[in-house]
């Protein structure tokens, strides 16, 4: 499985910053952007190292991304992670 640059955007800027993250990883890593409802899909535990990227509207994250997080906490622990707030 690759790595994973997880995002969740409401305007799309958040996404074209997982790109130019990826556009700059080292050509090493095999890592796939995807959107968080297509990460809700994804077995996490294949991955090695995973990005999450989320947008900040009016003071607030979108609460599928806290979701996220507290569903797949154990997995995210035990992985290389970054996350990232726009």
């Amino acid at each position: 499985m690759e790595d994973l640059i997880i995002y969740s955007s409401t305007d799309g800027q958040t996404k074209k910053i997982c790109e130019t993250i990826k556009a700059h990883i080292s050509s090493n890593n095999n890592f796939k952007i995807i959107s968080l409802n297509e990460a809700l899909n994804v077995n996490l535990e294949k991955c090695k190292k995973i990005i999450l990227g989320a947008s900040i509207r009016y003071g607030r994250h979108n609460k599928n991304v806290l979701n996220f997080v507290i569903k797949n906490k154990n997995i995210l622990n035990s992985k290389k992670t970054a996350f990232f707030f726009c």
